[in-house]
């Protein structure tokens, strides 16, 4: 079982680092994954309980989780309701119980990993905290939070691990990731099992073996970017000043809040000036962009980079790292 891995952050401002490693045996996510699911064989992730995919029914789920984890403060109500700021929350009510809420305006995939989020925030915390007696916390999210979201201990992004891997198991993505992907693929995977591309997308990254990067930002700036463990190995970073050069470069549909996806072949140099290639076939990249609606008032756009295979940092660049990274310790 791989370890879970810590963000690194080679450039300062700017928030890159390894794929958020969604398999760590630490959390107990598989086990309280395992109970939900399995507890008494009721279907309810088959097809007549979630639709013709056969999805998870998130709030179903939810309702019957108290019962499946032997708990008694039950999550005893889940709707939609007008949050103000706030995407999702999961409330304590007066009677021991738990109001699970999203935003009315979330479309039905934004509002399902909300969902799933929040129920792993219930599962989680149950476990730890309520074994030591404590008062039960309100839990609130919003979508940038959740898009962007990297430190690995904290409850929240255990939590995110819980709704990947509940939404987005195993099998699924083997089956349906599989080769060389793209864009495309994400994106008709996303619509297969209904959570949004980037979350689908982070999904894949932490599982690929091809060398790809993918990043947020609002157009003007680089909010997370997360690399493939092969590309990192491979020594190769990104860094802020490169990243906004390439923002401003891009063409002008892409900078605009529309529904249009970019699709381009780059240079290799272009995002990594320390990257380099043994032949000129392989020093170039495919660049692909595509806006996410519903975050926030400002626009974002994911990015995918996928990378030659033999992409890799120049020699004197990856002994730098390396010399940091051991003087670091």
């Amino acid at each position: 079982m791989k370890q879970a891995r810590r963000p690194v952050q080679p450039s300062p401002g700017l928030p890159v680092h390894m794929a958020p490693d969604l398999h760590s045996g630490r959390p107990p996510c598989f086990a309280l994954l395992s109970a939900l699911l399995d507890a008494d064989g009721s279907g309810i992730t088959g097809p007549g309980a979630a639709g013709p995919a056969g999805l998870v029914d998130v709030p179903a789920l939810a309702l019957a989780a108290a019962g499946r984890l032997g708990r008694g403060d039950a999550i005893v109500s889940v709707a939609a309701a007008p949050l103000g700021d706030v995407d999702g929350a999961l409330y304590h009510t007066g009677a021991g119980g738990w109001m699970m809420l999203h935003h009315e305006r979330l479309d039905t995939a934004e509002a399902r990993f909300v969902q799933a989020w929040l129920l792993g925030c219930y599962a989680l915390h149950g476990r730890l905290h309520l074994a030591r007696g404590g008062a039960a916390p309100a839990f609130e999210c919003r979508l940038p939070q959740l898009y962007r979201l990297a430190e690995l201990d904290s409850l929240a992004a255990r939590a995110y691990g819980f709704a990947a891997r509940l939404l987005m198991p195993d099998a699924v993505c083997r089956d349906a990731l599989r080769g060389q992907v793209d864009m495309e693929a994400l994106l008709a995977f996303a619509g297969r099992v209904r959570v949004p591309v980037w979350h689908a997308a982070r999904r894949w990254i932490d599982r690929t073996s091809q060398k790809a990067a993918l990043l947020l930002d609002d157009g003007a700036s680089v909010h997370a970017c997360w690399l493939s463990e092969t590309a990192h190995g491979a020594g190769l970073h990104l860094d802020i000043a490169t990243a906004s050069m390439r923002l401003a470069q891009r063409p002008s549909h892409a900078q605009a809040n529309v529904a249009q996806a970019g699709e381009r072949l780059v240079s290799l140099s272009a995002w990594f000036p320390d990257a380099v290639a043994p032949a000129v076939s392989q020093q170039r990249i495919d660049e692909s962009f595509i806006p996410i609606a519903g975050i926030g008032a400002q626009a974002h756009r994911f990015t995918l980079l996928r990378l030659p295979r033999e992409a890799r940092a120049a020699p004197r660049h990856a002994w730098g790292q390396h010399l940091g990274a051991m003087r670091s310790r």
